[in-house]
């Protein structure tokens, strides 16, 4: 994982209120890879505010895809992400 890809995780965790586990973060490819674990530890983490929220799923898509823009510097609309997108190939993070 890559300096740009630790910054992303970073701000997604300062964001989200949560801490997604290295070795997850570790395994994570795409943009659907990093919302999964980003999902799965606002899930196993009962104090986490947004994990109450009927709307949890695209609140945190939405979080990710205003922080994935910024990293390839274009402040796009939202619905431009993907999850299939690779973090590495596609979003030309490091």
């Amino acid at each position: 994982m890559g300096l740009d890809t630790v910054e992303l995780v970073t701000e997604l965790e300062e964001a989200l209120g949560v801490e997604v586990p290295d070795a997850w973060c570790a395994r994570c490819a795409t943009a659907g890879d990093l919302y999964s674990a980003a999902m799965q530890s606002i899930r196993s983490d009962p104090s986490c505010a947004l994990a109450v929220r009927e709307d949890v799923e695209s609140e945190v898509w939405r979080v990710l895809e205003g922080l994935l823009a910024r990293y390839v510097g274009d402040e796009r609309a939202s619905g431009w992400l993907r999850p299939e997108m690779t973090l590495v190939g596609d979003l030309r993070l490091d």
